[in-house]
């Protein structure tokens, strides 16, 4: 699947201090793709504990990841002079998504949430906004490094989305699935 025949912007949920947003945007310049990258966080870190992860470090991660913010990032993504291919969306998902990009497709979709209410959020509101045969890539769905299964409740929602809406999800080797249906 060549994604450069899809229409649709690229997506990222969950852009802490902006690092994959970068090698995004180089990858999309160095390809001359005019796609942009809708980078989306509230920049204060994680905003709940994770009522689903099974360790005292997941249910108590409210406020983790905290040491970044919009103005770091921007500052991260003019140095790396990528600026004009990011459009930063400051705010929790719920508030946010549908209210600043409802009209939106995207072709490539990266979820990097870890949490359980904003990883089904995340995935709701992408059932709407991503093209045909566009790619969601999830970050913190793995048992990679040995890691419990149900580390992140993004797993046990991921999981959710994948049993109701019949998708074919692959694990290996970067947990994601491809929709196959129109929008």
């Amino acid at each position: 699947m060549n994604l450069k025949n899809l229409k649709g912007d690229v997506l990222e949920l969950g852009t802490h201090k902006g690092g994959s947003t970068i090698l995004f945007a180089k990858y999309l310049q160095n390809i001359n793709d005019p796609r942009k990258i809708y980078a989306v966080d509230w920049f204060k870190g994680l905003p709940y504990s994770d009522e689903f992860g099974n360790t005292d470090e997941k249910k108590k991660a409210k406020g983790r990841l905290n040491d970044t913010s919009k103005e770091f990032v921007e500052s991260k993504f003019k140095q790396f002079n990528v600026d004009d291919k990011i459009i930063v969306v400051d705010g929790l998902f719920e508030e946010t998504l549908y209210e600043k990009l409802n009209d939106k497709v995207f072709s490539f979709v990266f979820i990097d949430c870890d949490l359980y209410k904003s990883a089904k959020f995340a995935l709701e509101y992408i059932d709407n906004h991503l093209e045909k045969d566009g790619i969601v890539f999830l970050h913190d769905y793995s048992n990679f490094l040995n890691r419990p299964k149900y580390d992140w409740g993004i797993i046990k929602a991921t999981d959710e989305y994948v049993r109701e809406h019949k998708v074919q999800f692959t694990e290996n080797p970067i947990a994601h699935f491809q929709k196959i249906t129109s929008i």
